[in-house]
């Protein structure tokens, strides 16, 4: 009865290693029914890459891919698949021999011929299909006394979440989409399972002729006078390749929050800038805001979209250089001279993110320079920084692991992030990390590592915790094998490397990969909604990190507890300013498994949220407060 029901009320495609897998898959559905999920398909893409390390997604080639069954036409694939996989040492549970015992003596009688009646009536379709995940049940009671206390206190509001994002490519070039039929499968991993909210969407190239072919090749000022704009001189492909192969189909899953950039890059594809501001630095300033200004009119009279924050730069000075210059006082100029033409051409509200530097000295440095000129001031939304150089205590897994994963933070990155904060409380702006990645040519762990999970999970912890940021960002949201070859040709960088972004495409193998990153930021992102705010916590243990947050529009409490020690720990978690209430719901990543389901669950008599963090494991609970 209950894989029947199961099976009518599922429609998503599931490839089966045992029964005791059926049952769980479809156990998954009925739980993610009760604990009041959005939907069969959202608990389906919790787990965009399976836990068993399989990868299940279509080839791209012809549009047709592994069946996608509708509804009711799926136990017969469920029945068959398990007869055709099972082994008994998968059927660890009761319920698992009984089944497996009952399919070997009525396999022939019963089971097969209906096994074979059902795909009868089972149909191929084009859609991607997603991966199932486990279920595990609440934990038993812990020992009286063996319990790590996390006090949450819903009275003590700290700052507000805006989100997670990332670098944001449309990886289309020329008129070659290089996701193809895998870009429904990436989208929805990422703006969907991953739950990213921000990002900083690049457009690319925007002064070239309006027919280039090739509008990196072809880059050229738009006419001499930067207070006229031609309007032949302007080549928006990039802006409507995001538009239409990220924007729009992002926003199924919530992605609203379009943050532009990286606008003003005079080392490369403005590179045509360098001899004019060495001729005459002012009209060199209204060249830049004629080009911001360009784009901005763009998304808002072309595309209807008004984005509330642009990223100037992404490292200017340092790291990248994009300005080609080193100096401090130019960045505070850009920004005045922007920020003065965009309201002039009626952008009222548009503020920056700046200044994105290599690292949160350098960051703070040219932050405190523009923040302190009060003709730049009001045009500042948000301070941005990056956490570099590679290797640093925040950029390198391996460092967070032997620091904060030990229960002792960096002391020279903690004091960066606590002067970081001072500076946005003084000027009542948010902090974002807004890049962070280990290098592509290093890997101090292996790809799918838990190492990577955890450093990732605890570095988001510290984050929040020493910086008061309100958003964090990885490397890029989406990337891909042919855009990785095409990038790092005749260097020998493995496409695996690139674990610091979100989403992996591997065309070759046909797989759509959530990499370490992205598992431990959906552990925060796909439960917080932007407005959140993060609220005190504190852990009686400094192995057993902590992070409350308390969400305004569904009135829950969510806990992300990372245990970094290499034992069990019983974890209760004591509210302070709020009630729990029933149907505690959550996930749960450890060795081997990613985004476990946690079946709804009831707080103790006292009150008091327990559960077993398993060794090295990083937990998100979901407790519904009255």
């Amino acid at each position: 009865r209950e894989l029947f029901s199961c099976a009518m009320a599922s429609s998503v495609g599931m490839p089966l290693r045992g029964v005791e897998r059926a049952w769980r898959i479809l156990g998954c559905a009925n739980d993610g029914q009760r604990a009041g999920r959005p939907g069969l398909t959202r608990t389906f893409s919790r787990a965009a890459a399976p836990l068993a390390r399989e990868n299940w997604i279509p080839p791209p080639a012809s549009g047709q891919g592994t069946c996608h069954l509708p509804a009711g036409r799926q136990l017969g694939v469920v029945i068959a698949s398990a007869l055709k996989h099972s082994k008994p040492a998968a059927l660890i549970s009761p319920r698992g021999i009984v089944t497996y015992m009952y399919m070997i003596l009525f396999r022939k009688a019963a089971v097969l011929p209906l096994s074979l009646v059902m795909l009868l009536f089972a149909s191929c379709g084009s859609s991607p299909n997603v991966p199932p995940t486990s279920v595990i049940t609440p934990p038993p009671p812990p020992p009286a006394g063996d319990a790590t206390v996390v006090q949450v206190d819903n009275t003590a509001t700290l700052q507000r979440i805006d989100g997670f994002g990332g670098t944001t490519l449309a990886l289309v070039y020329g008129t070659n989409d290089y996701l193809g039929g895998y870009r429904p499968a990436a989208i929805r991993a990422a703006f969907g399972s991953v739950g990213i909210s921000l990002g900083m969407l690049d457009v690319g190239v925007v002064e070239a002729p309006a027919d280039a072919t090739d509008p990196y090749a072809q880059r050229a000022n738009d006419n001499d006078d930067p207070a006229v704009m031609n309007s032949r001189g302007f080549n928006f492909t990039g802006s409507d390749n995001l538009l239409r192969k990220i924007v729009d189909p992002a926003r199924e899953f919530g992605y609203s929050d379009l943050g532009l950039g990286p606008l003003i890059r005079v080392a490369r594809v403005l590179d045509w800038l360098q001899p004019i501001r060495a001729t005459n630095y002012q009209r060199y300033l209204d060249e830049v805001a004629e080009n911001v200004l360009a784009t901005m009119q763009h998304w808002r009279d072309a595309n209807g979209l008004t984005p509330r924050l642009i990223h100037l730069f992404n490292e200017p000075t340092s790291g990248n250089v994009e300005l080609a210059s080193s100096s401090t006082q130019e960045v505070v100029d850009i920004v005045k001279r922007v920020g003065a033409r965009l309201r002039s051409a009626g952008f009222a509200e548009v503020k920056f993110v700046v200044p994105n530097e290599e690292t949160m000295s350098r960051s703070l440095e040219v932050a405190r320079a523009i923040l302190a000129d009060p003709a730049a001031r009001p045009y500042v939304g948000v301070i941005g920084f990056h956490q570099y150089p590679e290797g640093s205590a925040y950029s390198s897994p391996r460092r967070i692991l032997e620091s904060s994963g030990v229960g002792v933070p960096d002391a020279s990155a903690r004091q960066e992030l606590e002067k970081l904060k001072a500076l946005g409380l003084q000027y009542g702006l948010p902090l974002w990390m807004t890049e962070v990645s280990e290098g592509p040519y290093r890997s101090d762990f292996a790809y799918g590592s838990m190492e990577d999970v955890l450093a990732r999970a605890i570095h988001i912890h510290d984050l929040f915790e020493y910086g008061g940021a309100s958003a964090y960002f990885g490397m890029n949201t989406i990337w891909d094998l042919r855009s990785h070859e095409d990038h790092y040709a005749g260097r020998d960088v493995p496409f695996l490397r690139e674990n610091s972004g979100m989403v992996l495409v591997d065309q070759s193998s046909g797989d759509v990969k959530i990499t370490g990153m992205g598992y431990a930021v959906g552990h925060y992102a796909s439960w917080l909604k932007s407005g959140a705010m993060r609220i005190g916590a504190t852990s009686a243990n400094p192995r057993l990190l902590a992070t409350a947050f308390r969400d305004p529009t569904s009135r829950k409490i969510v806990v992300v507890a990372i245990n970094t020690e290499e034992t069990s720990r019983t974890v209760r978690i004591a509210l302070r300013g709020a009630t729990a209430g029933s149907g505690i719901t959550g996930e749960l990543s450890f060795e081997g498994t990613r985004w476990q389901i946690i079946q709804p669950y009831s707080p103790t008599a006292a009150g008091e949220v327990e559960f077993v963090a398993p060794p090295r494991s990083v937990v998100t609970l979901a407790i519904p407060t009255n």
